[in-house]
């Protein structure tokens, strides 16, 4: 006990020192083998996941774009016809273009 009393956190013994040290490294060597290489492979896992579904949401966005686009200049072509055919005149029948009118049919005896 009276070896205890004379211990001072400020002023540490070598032995106390080289121990701590020790162990912190033997710690740090332990902890970096079991568990920060998969911690960093499970986040370079998710890193790459997460990549691939922004690359992807991209390529989405990029293919509604593309057909958003086609479907108005389709519209737009579609408008452009039927306005022409609504607005186009009639013209007057001339004789040339008239078709004779069918002759009715004769009764026969009975």
């Amino acid at each position: 006990m009276i070896y205890l009393a004379d211990f001072s956190p400020i002023k540490p013994e070598f032995g106390l020192f080289f121990w701590t040290v020790l162990f912190f490294v033997l710690f740090w060597l332990l902890i970096g083998k079991y568990a920060f290489k998969p911690i960093t492979e499970s986040l370079k896992q998710r890193e790459n996941d997460i990549q691939d579904a922004i690359d992807s949401a991209k390529k989405a966005r990029e293919e509604v774009n593309n057909m958003k686009a086609e479907n108005d200049r389709i519209l737009a072509k579609l408008e452009k016809t039927a306005l022409k055919s609504y607005r186009k005149p009639k013209t007057p029948k001339t004789a040339s273009s008239t078709k004779p009118k069918r002759k009715p049919k004769k009764k026969l005896p009975k």
